[in-house]
């Protein structure tokens, strides 16, 4: 999943080319839903996660900076005979 740029920019303070997930740490489900008839879930979750972030110098990809920050998600899927499908996330 690609993050969005302006939420980049907000976690390293400087105009980076991408970031990559370097490791990640505790998640919390922050909130859920359960569809009137079962069938459905969807919700809020947020995840501790390391990114690195990486410039384009000279033509290289130039490792800059790592930060901590938490990442929330928004999610859904369908729950059919016990069992979780067509699982979504989306970034917030």
């Amino acid at each position: 999943m690609l993050l969005n740029k302006n939420i980049i920019l907000e976690i390293f303070d400087f105009p980076i080319d991408y970031a990559m997930l370097d490791s990640s740490g505790e998640m919390e489900i922050e909130e859920y839903f359960v569809a009137d008839d079962g069938k459905a879930v969807n919700g809020v979750f947020e995840i501790e996660a390391f990114l690195e972030g990486y410039v384009f110098w000279e033509g290289e990809s130039e490792y800059w900076d790592i930060r901590e920050t938490r990442l929330a998600f928004r999610f859904e899927f369908d729950f059919i005979h016990g069992k979780a499908t067509d699982f979504k996330i989306y970034d917030i």
